[in-house]
Protein backbone atom coordinates (compact mmCIF):
# COMPACT_ATOMS: atom_id res chain seq x y z
CA UNK A 1 0.00 0.00 0.00
CA UNK A 2 2.23 2.94 -1.26
CA UNK A 3 1.55 6.11 -2.04
CA UNK A 4 1.54 5.55 -6.03
CA UNK A 5 -1.26 3.35 -6.05
CA UNK A 6 -3.79 6.06 -6.86
CA UNK A 7 -6.66 3.80 -5.03
CA UNK A 8 -6.12 5.08 -2.14
CA UNK A 9 -7.62 8.18 -1.43
CA UNK A 10 -5.58 11.05 0.27
CA UNK A 11 -7.95 13.03 2.47
CA UNK A 12 -9.06 13.50 6.16
CA UNK A 13 -11.20 9.76 6.55
CA UNK A 14 -8.04 8.14 5.84
CA UNK A 15 -5.94 9.76 8.09
CA UNK A 16 -8.76 8.94 10.85
CA UNK A 17 -8.97 5.96 9.66
CA UNK A 18 -5.19 5.46 10.31
CA UNK A 19 -5.38 6.59 13.88
CA UNK A 20 -8.46 5.24 14.99
CA UNK A 21 -6.96 1.76 14.04
CA UNK A 22 -3.61 1.91 15.16
CA UNK A 23 -3.59 4.39 17.91
CA UNK A 24 -7.41 4.02 19.22
CA UNK A 25 -8.02 7.69 19.23
CA UNK A 26 -9.31 10.46 17.05
CA UNK A 27 -6.57 12.79 15.73
CA UNK A 28 -6.17 16.20 16.11
CA UNK A 29 -6.64 18.70 13.21
CA UNK A 30 -2.94 19.78 13.20
CA UNK A 31 -2.48 15.63 12.75
CA UNK A 32 -4.38 15.31 10.39
CA UNK A 33 -2.91 18.17 8.16
CA UNK A 34 0.81 17.09 9.30
CA UNK A 35 -0.38 13.37 8.16
CA UNK A 36 -1.81 14.55 5.02
CA UNK A 37 1.16 16.96 4.21
CA UNK A 38 3.51 13.42 4.76
CA UNK A 39 1.59 11.53 2.73
CA UNK A 40 0.53 13.98 -0.26
CA UNK A 41 5.07 14.25 -0.51
CA UNK A 42 4.94 10.62 -1.63
CA UNK A 43 5.14 8.92 1.53
CA UNK A 44 3.97 5.86 1.57
CA UNK A 45 1.32 4.85 4.10
CA UNK A 46 2.96 1.82 4.97
CA UNK A 47 5.64 3.91 6.53
CA UNK A 48 2.88 5.98 7.83
CA UNK A 49 1.66 3.04 9.67
CA UNK A 50 4.93 1.95 10.86
CA UNK A 51 5.41 4.94 12.40
CA UNK A 52 2.44 4.81 14.65
CA UNK A 53 3.72 1.27 15.19
CA UNK A 54 6.85 2.12 16.87
CA UNK A 55 6.13 5.12 18.15
CA UNK A 56 6.10 6.12 22.02
CA UNK A 57 2.34 6.47 22.47
CA UNK A 58 1.69 3.08 20.79
CA UNK A 59 4.01 0.92 23.04
CA UNK A 60 2.38 2.71 26.16
CA UNK A 61 -0.69 2.79 25.49
CA UNK A 62 -1.97 0.55 22.88
CA UNK A 63 -0.06 -2.52 22.96
CA UNK A 64 -0.08 -3.67 26.66
CA UNK A 65 -3.84 -3.66 26.04
CA UNK A 66 -3.42 -6.09 22.43
CA UNK A 67 -0.85 -8.59 24.14
CA UNK A 68 -3.29 -9.17 26.99
CA UNK A 69 -6.61 -9.44 24.28
CA UNK A 70 -4.48 -11.69 21.84
CA UNK A 71 -1.90 -13.81 24.33
CA UNK A 72 -2.65 -17.33 24.06
CA UNK A 73 -0.28 -18.65 26.70
CA UNK A 74 0.76 -16.04 28.94
CA UNK A 75 3.24 -17.05 31.05
CA UNK A 76 3.06 -16.93 34.97
CA UNK A 77 6.54 -15.92 35.74
CA UNK A 78 8.23 -13.37 33.05
CA UNK A 79 11.60 -14.27 31.70
CA UNK A 80 15.27 -12.10 31.31
CA UNK A 81 17.74 -14.06 29.19
CA UNK A 82 20.80 -12.78 29.43
CA UNK A 83 22.57 -13.20 25.67
CA UNK A 84 26.35 -13.53 26.04
CA UNK A 85 27.46 -13.84 22.16
CA UNK A 86 28.73 -17.14 21.27
CA UNK A 87 26.87 -19.48 23.80
CA UNK A 88 24.04 -21.09 21.21
CA UNK A 89 22.17 -18.11 22.64
CA UNK A 90 19.94 -17.57 19.96
CA UNK A 91 18.85 -21.48 19.64
CA UNK A 92 18.47 -20.86 23.34
CA UNK A 93 16.37 -18.27 23.16
CA UNK A 94 14.06 -19.74 20.20
CA UNK A 95 13.58 -22.70 22.61
CA UNK A 96 12.68 -20.26 25.09
CA UNK A 97 10.20 -18.72 22.97
CA UNK A 98 8.18 -21.87 22.04
CA UNK A 99 7.82 -22.63 25.68
CA UNK A 100 7.03 -19.58 26.92
CA UNK A 101 4.96 -19.30 23.78
CA UNK A 102 5.40 -15.85 22.59
CA UNK A 103 8.63 -14.12 21.17
CA UNK A 104 11.23 -12.39 22.95
CA UNK A 105 11.24 -8.62 23.26
CA UNK A 106 14.68 -7.90 21.58
CA UNK A 107 16.93 -5.67 23.81
CA UNK A 108 18.95 -5.74 20.51
CA UNK A 109 16.67 -3.27 18.78
CA UNK A 110 15.14 -1.45 21.97
CA UNK A 111 18.10 -0.47 24.18
CA UNK A 112 18.09 3.21 23.58
CA UNK A 113 15.29 4.10 25.31
CA UNK A 114 15.53 5.97 28.01
CA UNK A 115 15.65 4.74 31.70
CA UNK A 116 16.80 1.48 29.35
CA UNK A 117 15.21 -1.80 31.55
CA UNK A 118 14.36 -0.06 34.27
CA UNK A 119 11.07 2.05 33.51
CA UNK A 120 8.20 0.10 32.60
CA UNK A 121 7.60 1.50 29.48
CA UNK A 122 7.87 -2.08 27.96
CA UNK A 123 7.49 -4.11 31.19
CA UNK A 124 4.63 -5.83 30.64
CA UNK A 125 5.84 -7.51 28.05
CA UNK A 126 6.93 -11.43 29.47
CA UNK A 127 9.95 -11.81 28.00
CA UNK A 128 12.83 -9.51 27.55
CA UNK A 129 16.16 -11.28 25.73
CA UNK A 130 19.57 -9.72 24.27
CA UNK A 131 23.50 -9.15 24.61
CA UNK A 132 22.69 -6.72 26.95
CA UNK A 133 23.54 -6.25 30.75
CA UNK A 134 22.06 -6.34 34.17
CA UNK A 135 21.38 -3.21 34.34
CA UNK A 136 18.73 -3.88 31.64
CA UNK A 137 17.06 -6.66 33.99
CA UNK A 138 13.40 -5.90 35.11
CA UNK A 139 12.65 -6.60 38.92
CA UNK A 140 9.91 -8.52 37.87
CA UNK A 141 11.58 -11.58 35.34
CA UNK A 142 13.08 -14.24 36.57
CA UNK A 143 16.74 -14.41 35.00
CA UNK A 144 18.46 -17.33 32.53
CA UNK A 145 22.09 -17.36 31.01
CA UNK A 146 24.35 -19.62 29.61
CA UNK A 147 27.55 -19.96 29.92
CA UNK A 148 30.47 -21.78 27.46
CA UNK A 149 33.95 -22.84 27.74
CA UNK A 150 35.81 -19.57 27.52
CA UNK A 151 38.50 -20.04 24.97
CA UNK A 152 36.56 -22.16 22.71
CA UNK A 153 34.14 -18.98 22.90
CA UNK A 154 36.76 -16.51 21.75
CA UNK A 155 37.58 -18.58 18.80
CA UNK A 156 33.85 -18.32 17.75
CA UNK A 157 33.66 -14.97 18.35
CA UNK A 158 36.40 -14.21 16.10
CA UNK A 159 35.18 -16.06 13.23
CA UNK A 160 31.90 -14.45 13.40
CA UNK A 161 33.05 -11.49 13.24
CA UNK A 162 35.40 -11.98 10.19
CA UNK A 163 31.83 -13.28 8.72
CA UNK A 164 29.99 -10.23 9.92
CA UNK A 165 32.53 -8.18 8.15
CA UNK A 166 32.52 -10.87 4.79
CA UNK A 167 29.42 -10.83 3.95
CA UNK A 168 28.32 -7.61 6.33
CA UNK A 169 25.58 -9.88 8.05
CA UNK A 170 25.95 -11.52 10.84
CA UNK A 171 23.29 -14.51 10.28
CA UNK A 172 23.33 -14.08 6.58
CA UNK A 173 25.00 -17.18 4.50
CA UNK A 174 28.73 -17.42 4.38
CA UNK A 175 29.26 -16.56 0.55
CA UNK A 176 32.05 -16.03 -1.87
CA UNK A 177 33.25 -12.53 -0.48
CA UNK A 178 34.59 -14.22 2.63
CA UNK A 179 37.69 -14.95 0.80
CA UNK A 180 37.83 -11.19 0.08
CA UNK A 181 37.68 -9.41 3.47
CA UNK A 182 37.10 -6.42 1.43
CA UNK A 183 34.47 -4.71 3.72
CA UNK A 184 37.05 -3.87 6.81
CA UNK A 185 35.49 -2.02 9.78
CA UNK A 186 37.49 -3.75 12.61
CA UNK A 187 41.26 -3.13 12.67
CA UNK A 188 43.32 -6.41 12.13
CA UNK A 189 40.42 -8.61 11.73
CA UNK A 190 41.29 -9.49 8.84
CA UNK A 191 45.19 -8.47 8.55
CA UNK A 192 47.78 -11.58 8.34
CA UNK A 193 48.24 -11.20 12.20
CA UNK A 194 44.58 -10.44 12.82
CA UNK A 195 43.97 -12.66 15.27
CA UNK A 196 46.72 -11.70 17.01
CA UNK A 197 46.05 -8.13 17.45
CA UNK A 198 41.81 -8.77 17.92
CA UNK A 199 43.02 -10.96 20.80
CA UNK A 200 45.48 -8.71 22.34
CA UNK A 201 42.47 -6.54 24.21
CA UNK A 202 40.50 -7.18 27.16
CA UNK A 203 37.47 -9.27 26.38
CA UNK A 204 35.92 -9.86 29.63
CA UNK A 205 32.08 -11.09 29.36
CA UNK A 206 31.99 -9.71 33.63
CA UNK A 207 30.67 -5.78 32.67
CA UNK A 208 27.48 -7.49 31.28
CA UNK A 209 27.08 -9.09 35.06
CA UNK A 210 27.82 -5.54 36.88
CA UNK A 211 24.88 -3.86 37.97
CA UNK A 212 25.50 0.20 37.39
CA UNK A 213 23.71 3.31 39.48
CA UNK A 214 20.74 4.79 37.58
CA UNK A 215 22.40 8.15 36.44
CA UNK A 216 23.45 9.84 33.09
CA UNK A 217 25.99 7.71 31.62
CA UNK A 218 26.56 5.01 34.10
CA UNK A 219 25.59 2.61 31.60
CA UNK A 220 26.52 2.12 28.21
CA UNK A 221 23.55 1.59 25.48
CA UNK A 222 23.06 -2.36 26.29
CA UNK A 223 23.37 -2.43 30.25
CA UNK A 224 26.75 -2.31 30.66
CA UNK A 225 28.76 0.00 32.79
CA UNK A 226 30.91 2.55 31.09
CA UNK A 227 34.83 1.29 31.45
CA UNK A 228 35.26 4.33 33.82
CA UNK A 229 32.73 2.95 36.37
CA UNK A 230 33.84 -0.36 35.72
CA UNK A 231 37.59 0.61 36.03
CA UNK A 232 36.52 2.68 39.28
CA UNK A 233 35.50 -0.90 41.65
CA UNK A 234 37.64 -2.92 43.06
CA UNK A 235 38.01 -6.49 43.41
CA UNK A 236 35.81 -7.03 46.09
CA UNK A 237 33.47 -4.79 44.80
CA UNK A 238 33.31 -6.46 41.51
CA UNK A 239 33.05 -10.05 43.42
CA UNK A 240 30.17 -8.36 45.59
CA UNK A 241 28.49 -6.62 42.47
CA UNK A 242 28.81 -10.00 40.54
CA UNK A 243 27.33 -12.36 43.40
CA UNK A 244 24.05 -9.66 43.79
CA UNK A 245 23.93 -9.96 40.01
CA UNK A 246 24.08 -13.50 39.56
CA UNK A 247 21.91 -14.34 42.65
CA UNK A 248 19.23 -12.62 40.65
CA UNK A 249 18.95 -15.56 37.80
CA UNK A 250 17.45 -18.75 38.60
CA UNK A 251 18.34 -20.93 36.36
CA UNK A 252 22.08 -21.27 33.91
CA UNK A 253 23.80 -24.00 31.90
CA UNK A 254 26.66 -25.03 29.76
CA UNK A 255 26.34 -24.20 26.41
CA UNK A 256 27.75 -27.98 25.67
CA UNK A 257 25.12 -29.54 28.00
CA UNK A 258 21.72 -29.51 26.10
CA UNK A 259 20.05 -31.55 28.46
CA UNK A 260 21.14 -28.98 30.98
CA UNK A 261 20.12 -26.43 28.74
CA UNK A 262 16.65 -27.69 28.86
CA UNK A 263 16.37 -28.02 32.32
CA UNK A 264 17.23 -24.58 32.76
CA UNK A 265 14.42 -23.09 30.51
CA UNK A 266 11.79 -25.75 32.28
CA UNK A 267 13.54 -24.46 35.83
CA UNK A 268 12.73 -20.72 34.98
CA UNK A 269 9.15 -21.11 33.05
CA UNK A 270 7.47 -23.66 35.19
CA UNK A 271 7.03 -25.89 32.06
CA UNK A 272 7.74 -29.29 32.46
CA UNK A 273 8.88 -30.49 29.08
CA UNK A 274 10.87 -27.36 27.04
CA UNK A 275 11.78 -28.49 23.30
CA UNK A 276 14.61 -29.50 22.36
CA UNK A 277 17.53 -26.93 20.96
CA UNK A 278 18.51 -26.52 17.30
CA UNK A 279 21.50 -25.09 15.84
CA UNK A 280 21.32 -21.08 15.19
CA UNK A 281 23.72 -19.01 13.62
CA UNK A 282 26.47 -21.66 13.96
CA UNK A 283 29.94 -21.06 12.19
CA UNK A 284 30.87 -23.90 9.52
CA UNK A 285 34.60 -23.89 8.48
CA UNK A 286 34.19 -23.53 5.07
CA UNK A 287 37.71 -24.90 2.68
CA UNK A 288 38.18 -20.97 1.29
CA UNK A 289 38.91 -19.73 5.45
CA UNK A 290 42.07 -19.51 6.17
CA UNK A 291 43.79 -21.21 8.96
CA UNK A 292 44.97 -19.36 11.65
CA UNK A 293 47.99 -20.84 13.45
CA UNK A 294 47.86 -20.01 16.76
CA UNK A 295 51.57 -18.32 18.35
CA UNK A 296 52.23 -19.09 21.88
CA UNK A 297 51.63 -15.43 22.59
CA UNK A 298 48.19 -15.69 21.01
CA UNK A 299 47.34 -18.92 23.50
CA UNK A 300 48.66 -16.93 26.05
CA UNK A 301 46.21 -13.93 25.41
CA UNK A 302 43.52 -16.57 25.23
CA UNK A 303 43.92 -17.87 28.23
CA UNK A 304 44.64 -14.44 29.89
CA UNK A 305 40.83 -13.21 28.52
CA UNK A 306 39.58 -16.41 29.68
CA UNK A 307 40.70 -15.87 33.09
CA UNK A 308 39.29 -12.86 33.39
CA UNK A 309 36.00 -15.03 33.26
CA UNK A 310 36.73 -17.18 35.65
CA UNK A 311 35.02 -15.47 38.29
CA UNK A 312 31.72 -15.43 36.08
CA UNK A 313 31.93 -19.16 36.80
CA UNK A 314 33.21 -19.44 40.06
CA UNK A 315 30.50 -17.35 41.71
CA UNK A 316 27.72 -18.96 39.50
CA UNK A 317 28.73 -22.32 41.03
CA UNK A 318 28.95 -21.25 44.35
CA UNK A 319 25.29 -20.26 43.92
CA UNK A 320 23.95 -23.74 42.24
CA UNK A 321 23.71 -22.03 39.11
CA UNK A 322 25.86 -24.71 37.04
CA UNK A 323 28.12 -27.46 38.05
CA UNK A 324 31.92 -27.00 37.76
CA UNK A 325 33.60 -27.45 34.49
CA UNK A 326 36.26 -30.48 34.57
CA UNK A 327 39.61 -29.21 33.60
CA UNK A 328 40.08 -31.93 31.28
CA UNK A 329 36.96 -31.60 29.64
CA UNK A 330 37.64 -28.11 28.77
CA UNK A 331 40.47 -28.62 27.42
CA UNK A 332 39.22 -31.04 25.12
CA UNK A 333 36.11 -28.71 23.70
CA UNK A 334 39.00 -25.93 23.10
CA UNK A 335 40.63 -28.47 20.79
CA UNK A 336 37.41 -29.72 19.23
CA UNK A 337 36.65 -25.93 18.75
CA UNK A 338 39.72 -25.10 17.46
CA UNK A 339 39.99 -27.65 14.87
CA UNK A 340 36.32 -26.79 14.11
CA UNK A 341 37.27 -23.57 13.23
CA UNK A 342 40.40 -23.94 11.54
CA UNK A 343 42.64 -22.61 14.19
CA UNK A 344 46.07 -24.54 14.52
CA UNK A 345 47.51 -24.87 18.64
CA UNK A 346 51.14 -24.22 19.05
Amino acid sequence: MFRKDKSIPLDHELVKTLYRGVLRREPSDGEIDNLLRALSNAVSVEHALKDMLSSHEFGVMVLPDLVNSYMTRAPDNPVFFLHIPKTAGTSFRLALAETMGVPAFLLYVHSTWQGFGRVGAMGFWPFWAGHAGVSAFPQTHRGITVFREPRSRLLSAFRQEQREIATDDPNGPINARYADFSMVRTVGVTAEDGFSRWIGGSRSEIPRFIDTPLTEGAYLWDGRPTAKYFQSLSPSDVRSSLTRSLSRFDAAAWAHDSDAMSRAISRVTNVPAAPSLGRENEYRSAPFAETVRLTPEDLANINRNAQRDQILFDISVELGLIPPLDKDFADAEFERTAERLGFVLP
